[in-house]
């Protein structure tokens, strides 16, 4: 039964790394567009390019956030199965180092904090808090929402 558990994590995992790409995307993307000679220097509101890096990191992050929360169901099922075997988290761990250093690696590029805090939304203080995420509070995340979901039953 550890190959569900194991099957689990990996689609969390994933999710993960899309994150982790979409960083990696956007920072290369503004690097390219800031030496572009054609195009603005600076990351300002009214540069479509960079707002539209900003927008696509947005919907990555949401996409994330969903999958995580549809992930709960999952979570559940395996836990009430006794199939849970949470050791198969370390899988993860990997990933989240590397998608913190995309995030350095973005945060270094020094976007406009006004182009971000528009651009993202909601999903700004995701954006500046990600360094907190960790596999341990991915699995404090779905333990505290089943247990919330069992004393409701």
């Amino acid at each position: 039964m550890k190959i569900t558990s194991e099957k689990f994590f990996k689609n969390i995992e994933l999710e993960i790394e899309k994150l982790a790409n979409t960083y990696e995307m956007v920072s290369c993307e503004i690097e390219k567009t800031r030496t572009d000679q054609t195009l603005k220097t600076t990351a300002s509101s009214e540069n479509v390019e960079f707002t539209m890096l900003i927008k696509l990191l947005d919907r990555s992050i949401t996409a994330f956030k969903r999958e995580i929360k549809a992930s709960l169901n999952d979570y559940f099922f395996m836990k009430d199965a006794g199939i849970l075997r949470e050791q198969s988290a370390i899988h993860i761990k990997l990933q989240i180092d590397i998608l913190h250093k995309k995030h350095r690696e973005f945060l270094d590029k020094r976007m406009s904090e006004d182009l971000l805090k528009k651009g993202l939304g909601r999903n700004y203080y995701f954006h500046q808090s990600i360094d907190k995420l960790t596999c341990e509070t991915l699995l404090e995340y779905f333990e505290m929402n089943y247990a919330l979901a069992f004393d409701e039953k």
